[in-house]
Order: C-alpha cells, then structure tokens, then sequence
C-alpha cells in the first residue's frame, strides 16, 4: 500500500469515529459490522478475512470460531463432530458470542481508527475493547470493505489482498 492510499482510507475511515455499534452480524463466512453516528447514518465494516476482538484481558472472538461449535452444542448429547455444519445459525462458538455481548456490543463507540501499509484494521472502542482485522492472502481476493449503508456502491473502499479499490 502507498503511503497515499494509507492516507485516503484512513481519512475515510474517519467517519465512524465517535460512532456506535448498531449490529454485528454473520452471513455464511462473512462478518459485518453496522457503525451508526450521531445522524444515524450507517456505515457497515463487511469483513471477509481473519479479524479479533479482544480486550487489556484476552481475546474475545476471532474470525475461526465460526468454524468451532458452540458451548451449547457441545453440550448436547446427540451432537457429532462429524455431522457439524457451522453454517447453520445460532450453533457456532461465533453465533454464541455475538448473542451472550449483543447487548454489550452495543454499547461500543469507536474512539480510535488504524489502517497500515499491510491493510490491516485496528478499530479502537471507548471501553478498552478493539478489533483487529488482517489481511490473510497477497492476490487480489476481497479481504474487507468500507462503506455508507444507504450509498450506492460509489464510495465503497474495497481492501485486497494486493491493492486497494475505491469505487468513486
């Protein structure tokens, strides 16, 4: 990444400083934030890479965990390693996370944002919490997208593994 494009997406990026989170959702593999400011204007962080959550304490979720199941689906006694479909709503350890702390998660106003010459993403929130998402190829796969919820696709900052996309 140049150090000008560092500089364009980090300014874009801006936007939700002092925003909330609105939602955190899952559709298949891919994870997205919705970022509501003070004029309720959404902007949705849609990341299809390897990212964490985590606190001064420890990790809170990553990206894999979706692949993992649940604590209430290992609990269950009919349920078989060999038959688990992550995909499925409500039975990955991912699922399980985001409803236990949908209430907390809301709660997450964005203090602080970072983007680095690697595409990487680090999202400061004002409770000692943050996300961390990182490029995990070199080829020109979609690894995380910015954007305004209610926009066209004009304005979509799209980061590859190889470059950066901005549809103005």
């Amino acid at each position: 990444m140049t150090q000008i494009e560092i500089n364009f997406v980090n300014n874009k990026l801006q936007a939700i400083i002092g925003a909330r989170v609105a939602e955190v959702c899952r559709n298949h593999g891919d994870i997205w934030i919705d970022f509501m400011d003070e004029l309720e204007v959404h902007y949705i962080l849609l990341m299809q890479t390897l990212f964490r959550f985590y606190d001064n304490e420890k990790i809170l979720i990553t990206d894999t965990d979706k692949y993992r199941p649940s604590y209430g689906e290992l609990k269950n006694p009919v349920f078989d390693e060999e038959s688990f479909d992550w995909d499925n709503p409500g039975v990955n350890k991912f699922d399980e996370w985001n409803d236990t702390y949908s209430s907390m998660l809301k709660k997450l106003v964005v203090k602080e944002v970072n983007f680095n010459l690697f595409g990487d993403l680090t999202i400061c929130f004002q409770n000692d919490v943050f996300l961390e998402v990182y490029l995990e190829v070199t080829n020109d796969e979609e690894c995380w997208r910015f954007f305004e919820k209610e926009a066209d696709d004009r304005g979509d900052i799209i980061v590859l593994g190889n470059t950066i996309i901005y549809d103005a």
